[in-house]
């Protein structure tokens, strides 16, 4: 099995905008429940599964993201489901950690489905996730 090389990004929050713009009507960004479990790993997997640089090592990746998400179940109280919805449907997500020093705050990153990618959609994920830092640290 060929190993799979992740980069490691990061974002430097404070240069995002103090506020973003309103998402547009019936997009909303919530955090998400244990009923969103299987809809928020279809749409995580979806994102990369759609993208052709992952293609060849997509089964290594799904496996990866499947244990990501799998830990984030087990500490309810320190990790949370972030879910973009376009109404009811679920069209972006990610893992937020609420650990302040933890090594990887979104796993895997903001994931949006391709049809709504070029939006600013992942930049309200980050966003989001630099609140619930801030909350956290009060």
């Amino acid at each position: 099995m060929k190993a799979i090389n992740w980069l490691r990004f990061t974002w430097d929050l404070t240069t995002l905008p103090d506020s973003l713009d309103a998402l547009p009507e019936h997009y909303d960004l919530t955090l998400g429940g244990r009923d969103d479990e299987k809809e928020l790993r279809r749409v995580i997997a979806s994102s990369f599964t759609l993208d052709p640089t992952w293609n060849p090592d997509m089964q290594e990746v799904i496996q990866t993201i499947d244990t990501w998400l799998d830990r984030a179940g087990e500490k309810e109280t320190t990790r949370a489901y972030l879910a973009l919805r376009h109404g009811q449907r679920i069209i972006g997500g990610s893992v937020v950690t609420l650990e302040p020093d933890a090594e990887n705050q979104l796993w895997p990153g903001p994931c949006i489905l391709v049809e709504y990618r070029n939006r600013g959609f992942g930049t309200n994920l980050l966003h989001r996730r630099d609140e619930q830092r801030q909350k956290n640290k009060t």
